[in-house]
This record gives structure tokens, sequence and C-alpha cells, in this order.
């Protein structure tokens, strides 16, 4: 089974310690961002992606990727 975005986000943010204000502010981005991405509403952009990676590890990247891969093969298939 696959994890939702919502998912991975918050229990690596919360793995690493972080609230939701806290990263918004080590990765430079509004507490607002950090509800969106983690809500699936929003999408981080790649610079903003490098940023998660650097507070919360390599894995936020692989995810990401994956979940991009998923997107564009259900787009593909329909």
């Amino acid at each position: 089974m696959s994890l939702t975005r919502r998912t991975w986000l918050v229990i690596l943010r919360k793995k690493h310690r972080y609230s939701q204000s806290s990263l918004a502010k080590a990765i430079g981005v509004s507490t607002q961002s950090i509800k969106l991405w983690e809500a699936g509403s929003g999408f981080p952009s790649q610079l903003n992606k490098l940023e998660l990676a650097k507070v919360l590890g390599r894995e936020v990247l692989d995810q990401f990727y994956k979940e991009e891969c998923e997107l564009l093969s259900s787009y593909l298939s329909a």
C-alpha cells in the first residue's frame, strides 16, 4: 500500500521533531505552504523539495519522485 503525501510528509516531519511552523522556518516558506503540501493540495517547487531534503533527508526526494511517476503513469494510461 502506498502512503499518501500527507502521511509520509507528516511522518518525516515528526520523526525529525519539527512542527509545521518550525519546518516552514527551516526551509524558508510559510506555514501555510507546509499545510497545503501535507494535505495534498499543493506541491513544492523543485527548490523547496531540495530544501526539504536537506532538513528531512533524501527519502523526501525519493517519495516525491515516486509520487510524480505514479501521477504521470495514471495520466498516460487514461
